[in-house]
């Protein structure tokens, strides 16, 4: 399973190096990339350090979110086969970890949501230095007009 996963990034990863060079970027690759690779849509908005930001949060944030669901199946299992206070106490410390859990699934599709409107943010204005020096803005008396390079 892990080598599948693993063969899949490596293969969008290199299908965006080889194609991902464009003249303009697609809003619609970009979110379907950020979607599905931490820092993938960043990556090929050619965003590398922020790709590598987006990679390192996720990647944190999934790495609590397993760990604090395996503590609380730990104490889901000591609850159940304890009695008495043993089994107050593992049950509050199932709870806790549950609500952690919780709070994580959160984090970790607020932190997905907000990659992936950036993705397509930066694929959106990825020719915006070159697009700028087309538009000009003019001012003469009590006119104000715009003019556009071709």
């Amino acid at each position: 399973m892990r080598k599948t996963i693993l063969s899949l990034v490596l293969l969008v990863l290199i299908s965006t190096l080889c194609f991902g060079f464009e003249t303009g970027k697609n809003p619609t690759k970009a979110a379907v990339l950020s979607l599905a690779i931490p820092g993938g849509g960043q990556f090929y908005n050619e965003a590398y350090y922020k790709s590598v930001g987006v990679l390192s949060v996720q990647a944190f944030v999934i790495s609590q979110t397993v760990y604090n669901h395996n503590l609380m199946v730990d104490y889901r299992d000591k609850m159940n086969s304890s009695e008495g206070e043993a089994k107050l106490l593992y049950e509050s410390k199932f709870n806790q970890m549950h609500r952690r859990r919780q709070n994580d699934f959160w984090w970790l599709g607020s932190i997905a949501f907000l990659s992936i409107v950036d993705a397509i943010v930066d694929a959106h204005l990825y020719n915006f230095e070159d697009k700028r020096d087309e538009v000009h803005i003019l001012f003469g008396g009590n006119k104000i007009g715009i003019g556009i390079n071709f």
